[in-house]
């Protein structure tokens, strides 16, 4: 959640309305009578009207003074959905509601600005209105909060004044999915990975070893044979009791690999993103069935040209399948492996990049059935060969 609050900004910009304009050249002509013919009843007709525009910008001054925005982004959204963005305006003024307002939210979306607004009839004094931005992004990528703007032509239409906060935060906006086939269906001989244990200890099927009871552990684990044989066991739960350890047991799943920047060269922006949005499908249909999935890429060693790393993508923060989908997000294969995604790889070095490794594929360096991304996009998209070869 974002806050954003300031009491009286020191520039408070704004504009004429067409219906400013006109009441200026009202007001202009009812001066200009009231000169040359000096009747009192224009003199006092064009002092209401110089009054109107000045209580006018008082007014939508006094409307702007003193509100407070909260906004909750979400945490990632898909390009192609709808995005609700809720917030809440806060009306701190003691004495007046705010009335007729636009929150207006600013950002930007793979260097392409995007302008979110809201409209608030009104806030009464000291409560609080609860709106939402909707919003479809047309692309994956970050989306960055740059500003919150607060507009009003309250009270007679005639200016439009606006107050800006500077604002930071933002989302994920993961690429569209689409209706795809099992990994397994589109590449036969491609099967999960077999469950196995991880070697070391936590909650599964598979011993680990024996040790003795600690206070507060669940009895259901002691070894009771253990305990007798080893024939020290007393009274009470801490004494001489022995209890079985676990291995922590690893789901099935899918490895693939992200192609070499040579499959991308001469391919055009649409096919690139259809290419993302087919690997985040298929990690997602992969994940929805208990998979797990990793991803592997080739990176060229830095300052070393003849130089290649596999490296593993992996979350920064949170649950791993995340760590994929930000990946594909911020990817650009045409500057791969740049710095949005160098946070996410593995054992990467800022300064020299990954250690030199092996150029080729195989069991001792991705595991088990790679399963390669540019061949499941081929065999999805078959007018693709021609292009490949």
């Amino acid at each position: 959640m974002r806050r954003w609050r300031r009491p009286f900004p020191r520039q408070r910009p704004f504009k004429l309305t067409p219906a400013g304009w006109v009441f200026i050249l009202y007001t202009i002509g009812v001066g200009a009578g009231a000169i040359n013919t000096g009747s009192n009843l224009l003199y006092l007709i064009f002092g209401i009207f110089l009054g109107l525009i000045l209580a006018s910008g008082v007014l939508s001054d006094i409307d702007l003074w003193r509100i407070e925005i909260d906004l909750n982004f979400p945490e990632k959204n898909h390009a192609g959905q709808l995005c609700l963005i809720p917030f809440r305006m806060t009306n701190k003024k003691k004495w007046f509601s705010s009335i007729s307002l636009t929150i207006e939210l600013v950002g930007t979306l793979r260097g392409e600005t995007v302008r979110l607004s809201s409209y608030v009839p009104t806030c009464p004094t000291r409560s609080a209105s609860d709106r939402r931005f909707q919003y479809i992004p047309s692309t994956r990528g970050w989306f960055q909060a740059t500003h919150v703007r607060l507009k009003t032509s309250f009270p007679f239409g005639l200016l439009q004044k606006w107050w800006t906060y500077p604002c930071e935060g933002g989302f994920f906006v993961y690429p569209p999915l689409h209706p795809v086939e099992s990994v397994s269906v589109a590449v036969p001989s491609a099967s999960p990975e077999p469950n196995h244990t991880a070697n070391r200890r936590g909650d599964g099927t598979v011993l680990y070893g024996i040790r003795p009871y600690r206070p507060g552990e669940n009895p259901k684990r002691i070894s009771w044979k253990a305990s007798a044989k080893q024939g020290s066991v007393g009274t009470s739960l801490s004494e001489g009791w022995l209890v079985r350890e676990m291995e922590v047991d690893q789901k099935n799943g899918f490895t693939f690999l992200w192609p070499r920047n040579d499959f991308f060269a001469g391919r055009s922006l649409s096919e690139i993103e259809d290419f993302i949005s087919a690997a985040a499908s298929y990690f997602s249909s992969s994940l929805e069935k208990g998979h797990e999935v990793r991803l592997l890429a080739f990176v060229p060693g830095m300052g070393r040209p003849a130089a290649e790393s596999i490296v593993e993508v992996a979350s920064t923060g949170g649950p791993p399948e995340n760590g994929l989908m930000e990946f594909l997000s911020l990817v650009d294969p045409f500057r791969f492996p740049d710095d949005a995604v160098r946070p996410y790889f593995k054992s990467w070095d800022s300064t020299t990049g990954p250690a030199a490794g092996p150029t080729t594929v195989g069991p001792t360096t991705v595991g088990p059935s790679p399963i390669l991304l540019s061949d499941l996009f081929l065999k999805a998209r078959p007018a693709h060969r021609s292009h490949e070869k």
